[in-house]
């Protein structure tokens, strides 16, 4: 059966390397003390991978990844669900044979990354099946180290990426602006910008966002953020928007919940952005369990 973790990108796979390398290296240490004197490599196991509650599944290769590191190639892929798949409780999500001692070791290490990533895509398609019209958008709210995996695991759970980081995109913020003078100085600058990359620019209220609309450099913006505004001021701003004929798509964000998207005003939003994707997921109960 062909391994999972080859049909990962090589970005993706660098990165999780990285992390699979730091990882092994504060738990494993010097070695396995309670393996080395009650498993051997000898012996073989046979183990099922389990779901204690429901979910998405994201990140069985670099979980299976851990498993081949410290097993020296030696796991043997029985089973396996798709990452993306949904999942009940007491889904067998895979199964997986090995030298005993080395499963025993990599274990924990390697559920740590599948529950995290699977709770990142399980928060993301419980947003998704909510939103009443927003795409789904992640933020940089990330783990630090994690941000391409916590990013995979968005779209695993059928969001949508964000910029990647600060070098991909201008958004101006906030602190941009208010350090600038305001939103015709913002704008002033937008119109005077190179092509090249997207811009957005957060607004805060309707007269902000008519200031925008209103000038001519609001072609050169690629999606304005309505950041904490209210859903009835929302809903306003898509009126707004249409009634000074058109203008860049909108993205709500700034402490929206999974419940909120259902709000009828976010009907003709484009894109709703939250950092509880990555920052609020938490864990995802999974285990291995040994085949009898």
């Amino acid at each position: 059966m062909k391994d999972p973790w080859l049909s990962w990108p090589s970005d993706l796979r660098d990165a999780a390397t990285a992390l699979i390398d730091l990882a092994l290296g504060e738990d494993l240490g010097e070695g396995d003390l309670t393996a080395e004197y009650f498993s051997s490599d000898e012996n073989l196991l046979q183990v099922r991978l389990v779901a204690r509650q429901t979910g998405t599944l994201a990140g069985l290769p670099l979980f299976l990844q851990v498993l081949q590191r410290v097993s020296g190639g030696e796991i043997n892929l029985l089973e396996f669900a798709e990452d993306g798949s949904e999942f009940a409780e007491g889904s067998v999500l895979a199964r997986i044979s090995g030298p005993a001692a080395a499963i025993h070791s990599a274990e924990r290490t390697a559920l740590n990354f599948l529950q995290r990533l699977s709770a990142v895509a399980t928060r993301a398609a419980q947003a998704t099946a909510k939103s009443v019209g927003p795409v789904i958008l992640d933020t940089r709210k990330t783990t630090p180290g994690y941000r391409l995996l916590e990013k995979y695991a968005v779209r695993r759970g059928g969001g949508a990426n964000h910029r990647m980081g600060l070098f991909d995109a201008v958004m101006v913020k906030d602190n941009h602006k208010e350090a600038l003078g305001g939103m015709d100085a913002v704008m002033e600058k937008v119109a005077a910008l190179p092509d090249g990359f997207p811009v957005y620019v957060e607004v805060d209220t309707l007269v902000e966002l008519g200031q925008l609309l209103a000038h001519p450099a609001k072609a050169r913006i690629y999606r304005i953020l309505l950041d904490n505004f209210p859903p009835a001021h929302a809903a306003q701003a898509v009126a707004l928007r249409t009634e000074l004929g058109g203008g860049p798509d909108f993205e709500i964000s700034g402490g929206l919940t999974v419940a909120d998207l259902a709000n009828s005003h976010y009907r003709d939003i484009e894109y709703a952005s939250l950092g509880s994707l990555t920052h609020g997921g938490g864990a995802i109960d999974l285990a291995l369990e040994v085949d009898a």
